[in-house]
């Protein structure tokens, strides 16, 4: 937070991450929070299984209009089916975790996805 603070507020031209566990997309959120262009984005890794996931992940963000969308397209059920809380539906958390891989799997996802 503190950089985004500081942030002459001009375009990043490059924005270059190792793909991992695509921790680089909260940094990207956050600059686009903070209404700071990203003109490319560059994800690289050694590991080609993990160029495939991040592939798989971006294709997922890309095809979901919200994040309800990209948790059923991950795990095959809604965050609707935790219930209600506080400004609509519950959000995954660690507490709820295991509660939410126990509901079943929505049928309808072949389709939903297709």
């Amino acid at each position: 937070k503190a950089m985004l603070r500081k942030w002459p507020g001009r375009t990043v031209k490059e924005f270059c991450s190792v793909v991992g566990g695509l921790s680089a997309l909260d940094l990207l959120h956050a600059l686009r929070k903070q209404q700071i262009p990203v003109q490319k984005v560059y994800f690289f890794d050694v590991n080609e299984t993990q160029l495939d996931f991040g592939k798989l992940m971006l294709r997922l963000i890309e095809i979901n209009e919200d994040r309800d969308g990209l948790v059923q397209s991950l795990y095959g059920r809604s965050m609707k089916s935790l219930g209600d809380g506080p400004g609509g539906s519950r959000l995954l958390s660690a507490s709820n975790m295991m509660d939410f891989l126990d509901l079943p799997v929505d049928p309808n996802m072949q389709s939903l996805m297709s």
